[in-house]
């Protein structure tokens, strides 16, 4: 059996990025048993020892070694600190280090998916400069790498001829959703580039998690006619936030949404799964919640959330791995982002038959709930022919 090693697992501060270790591992675990996983996060950081309870948990075969640098974002002189001293200690690991034993000893690289290929700024190169070392270790020592499914962005010159070589080389470039798929064959035409879904999408059902669902929220379990809602007021990677009139904007349509839901008989809950949204699903959550149908939930566990959604008629999302998450269960979702986020949101949506619309557009949100609901088989349709697409393409080349 080939050895593997995995990079990253990301922190469980954002349950989006979790939802993607998990998915990515689930899907490797049919074809592989001896797996490395290097955290994104050092040993000292606040979520390591989590994330590692949770792998222990879920995978307790797979080994886990901290990771090399400290990546977190805040302020820019904190950003820039913290990659600065991460381009320092780059060459050391190039050439000693239990990362370059590990992957000289490996079979294969996978590089984990997500937006890991975002590059707009000399804070985004520095960054992209240090999550790509796992593929460069690999390049020197002859090994396959894969990069499993990636989003873009912005991608400017310099990003470019960094990112050149890499995918170039590498055996496979997932994309997870059409419209990343076609800027990345376009900016990139010599790699192999292959049409695919996000890897949350490959998280596997289990009975631990429908019974801890139970057990921690059993009142909302009996609720028949519930609709999900996530919010975000962040910009484009969680860095800055949005402008005060589309936070305004937010509000009033949730607002007008959730009066209408529950004059028809529905129920809602507003779903806390990023840690940077809580103060303003909150502030919203607050003029709503003398009305007992309306409830607030913060959860991290992606596979908890994923039985939050599985159990409600339909999401309404911000945050995009919410929708993934409730897709990847069969529950239609409305979208409602702002254009800067990037393709990755209007082309999972698109991909599978979902109706979204953007902040400024001041569309009637609860309209569209009609609409996600009468598309829910073609949606599942379509991400089990996607899904199959890329298992057939690990199996064929992997």
């Amino acid at each position: 059996m080939k050895k593997v090693f995995f990079a990253y697992q990301y922190g469980m501060a954002n349950a989006g990025d979790f939802a993607i270790n998990i998915g990515s591992l689930d899907l490797l675990e049919n074809y592989y048993d001896d797996i490395t996983i290097i955290s994104k996060v050092t040993k000292n950081d606040v979520e390591y020892k989590d994330n590692i309870d949770y792998i222990k948990k879920y995978y307790p075969e797979f080994q886990v070694i901290e990771g090399p640098f400290n990546l977190n974002r805040g302020s820019l002189i904190k950003t820039l600190r913290s990659y600065i001293g991460g381009v320092v200690k780059y060459p050391y690991l190039l050439f000693k280090g239990e990362y370059k034993d590990a992957i000289k000893k490996s079979d294969i690289v996978f590089l984990n998916g997500g937006n890991i290929l975002r590059c707009d700024s000399i804070t985004d190169y520095i960054r992209l400069h240090a999550l790509l070392f796992p593929l460069r270790l690999a390049k020197k020592s002859n090994i396959e790498y894969v990069l499993l499914p990636q989003s873009t962005t912005t991608i400017n010159n310099n990003g470019k001829k960094l990112l050149s070589p890499f995918l170039n080389s590498a055996k496979m470039v997932f994309a997870r959703e059409n419209l990343s798929y076609e800027k990345l064959k376009e900016d990139f035409p010599n790699a192999n580039i292959k049409d695919s879904l996000d890897s949350a999408f490959f998280i596997k059902n289990r009975e631990l998690p429908k019974k801890e669902y139970e057990d921690k929220y059993s009142s909302l379990a009996k609720r028949k006619n519930n609709i999900c809602i996530t919010l975000r007021k962040e910009d484009l990677g969680d860095i800055g936030e949005l402008n005060n009139e589309k936070k305004e904007l937010i509000e009033r349509e949730i607002r007008e949404l959730a009066n209408k839901a529950l004059r028809d008989g529905y129920s809602l809950s507003f779903i806390i799964q990023t840690k940077k949204d809580k103060a303003f699903t909150e502030k919203i959550y607050d003029v709503l919640k003398t009305n007992r149908e309306v409830s607030i939930i913060e959860e991290y566990d992606p596979l908890i959330l994923r039985e939050i959604y599985r159990n409600s008629s339909c999401l309404i999302g911000m945050r995009l791995h919410s929708m993934i998450l409730a897709m990847s269960v069969g529950t239609p979702v409305v979208g409602y982002f702002d254009p800067n986020w990037g393709s990755k949101n209007p082309g999972t949506l698109g991909q599978f038959g979902m109706p979204f619309c953007f902040i400024e557009d001041r569309q009637d949100l609860y309209s569209m709930i009609e609409i996600a609901q009468s598309n829910k088989e073609k949606m599942i349709s379509r991400i089990t022919d996607s899904k199959n697409k890329v298992i057939k393409s690990l199996e064929e080349e992997v």
